[in-house]
C-alpha cells in the first residue's frame, strides 16, 4: 500500500515538474524571441544615397524584388544586381516605394 501511494505521488510530482518546465521554456522563448519589425534591417541604411556602397543594400534589393519593385530579369542594366551598391535604379525604386506607402524621404 505504501509503495502504491509512493508511486502515485512520484507520478504526480513528475507531471507537475514537467508542466512547470515546459511553461518556463515557452515563456523564456517568448522573451528571447521578441518580434522584430519586418523592415528592421532597413534602419541602418537611413541616410544612404546614390553612389554609396553600404552593407545591407543587397538585402534591400532582395526585399524590393520580393514585393515586385525590382526585377533585374527585365532590366537592361544588371550591373549592380548582386552587390551593396546604391545605384540610380535602386534610388528610383526607393522613391516609388516611399510614394506607395506615404513614407518620409528620411
Amino acid at each position: 500500500m505504501a509503495f502504491k501511494s509512493f508511486s502515485l505521488f512520484s507520478a504526480l510530482a513528475l507531471l507537475v515538474l514537467l508542466s512547470l518546465m515546459s511553461a518556463h521554456s515557452v515563456s523564456s522563448a517568448d522573451t528571447n524571441n521578441k518580434k522584430k519589425s519586418p523592415d528592421e534591417f532597413l534602419k541602418h541604411l537611413q541616410g544612404c544615397h546614390k553612389g554609396d556602397k553600404v552593407k545591407g543594400i543587397l538585402q534591400l534589393k532582395k526585399y524590393l524584388h520580393r514585393f515586385g519593385y525590382l526585377d533585374y530579369k527585365n532590366s537592361k542594366n544588371r550591373t549592380h544586381e548582386n552587390d551593396d551598391d546604391f545605384g540610380e535604379l535602386l534610388e528610383s525604386l526607393v522613391k516609388t516605394y516611399r510614394l506607395n506607402f506615404h513614407a518620409n524621404s528620411t
